[in-house]
């Protein structure tokens, strides 16, 4: 691999990746992802993945249909199927030789200063021993939408004690895109149900055009309705261009097509890339856009659907 290879990536990992359209675990799928995120750890990588799917699989264990719940019927969900996840990944990455991490977080994680600190320091000591953590919103016990603070510098006085920004997230889209920018990653890799960003909902319009370079110019009618999980579309568009103008390149592509991580990897033209933002005259991550295009904040507009 070259020196331009991305050294740190987040993947995050969308329900409607990890499960079949019935709602059990796609367990072939599965094991093909982590095949691919083993091969970038033994390249000496560090990956963090951010995944979605207890819910799912605990309303399978209990035998309910999918689709919404009451909020204490998703709890209690998460409760079981967060266990039987971390056991298929820790039985999947056992097979290369490595190990996984269960990380949930809260509010509070993100609220606190020492502890968004503490959190920093330990996922960065989990990808130096190798092992891959594993990341998801702890729907246990929160219900609301997570805030999180000003990133802390340990070494800078004028970070302590720093209170949380408005800024909040509410879907693993945008944690993913939070810890990508506070952690340097190079790369985010939003994976989902759909093979690129259309400028339509390609399913209701058959003129909708396939964006391969998000710019910032690009408008797209992008409102989409969550189905499994939480985050739509929007949350997706919102948090690749979050993590682009942080300095992270960002490709939003299908996890359900076989092969699509090594692809993204091997710079082939897969999905929907957000070029990393340069800002001023510095680059940031190879983009070249300047500071106006950084502060332009692309969004799209809110008039239909697009999966």
């Amino acid at each position: 691999m070259s020196d331009n290879f991305p050294h740190r990536i987040v993947v995050k990992l969308g329900t409607r990746v990890l499960t079949q359209d019935d709602g059990r675990l796609a367990q072939g799928r599965l094991e093909a992802l982590v095949r691919d995120v083993a091969a970038l750890v033994d390249a000496g990588r560090d990956v963090l993945l951010v995944s979605s799917g207890a819910v799912g699989l605990g309303r399978d264990a209990m035998g309910l249909p999918p689709g919404p719940s009451d909020l204490a019927t998703r709890q209690a969900c998460a409760a079981i199927g967060q266990g039987r996840l971390m056991g298929f990944y820790d039985n999947l990455f056992a097979m290369h030789g490595l190990c996984c991490a269960q990380v949930l977080l809260t509010q509070s994680d993100f609220e606190n200063p020492q502890r968004y600190d503490n959190l920093c320091r330990t996922l960065t000591t989990l990808m130096r021993h190798r092992a891959v953590p594993i990341i998801n919103e702890n729907d246990v016990v929160a219900t609301e939408e997570l805030a999180y603070a000003t990133p802390i510098d340990p070494d800078d006085d004028r970070t302590e004690g720093a209170a949380a920004s408005a800024m909040r997230f509410g879907d693993n889209d945008q944690l993913a895109s939070l810890l990508a920018a506070n952690l340097g990653a190079d790369l985010l890799v939003l994976l989902t149900d759909v093979d690129a960003v259309y400028t339509k909902n390609p399913n209701k319009h058959p003129d909708a055009e396939v964006i391969r370079e998000w710019t910032v110019s690009t408008r797209v009618e992008a409102q989409q309705e969550a189905g499994a999980g939480r985050g739509g579309m929007s949350s997706k568009i919102r948090s690749a261009t979050d993590a682009a103008r942080a300095g992270c390149t960002t490709v939003i592509a299908s996890g359900r097509e076989p092969g699509t991580l090594k692809r993204i990897l091997d710079a082939e033209s897969v999905g929907t890339r957000f070029p990393a933002i340069r800002i001023g005259h510095q680059a940031v991550n190879g983009s070249t856009a300047s500071q106006s295009e950084a502060s332009a904040s692309p969004q799209p507009s809110k008039t239909d659907s697009n999966p």
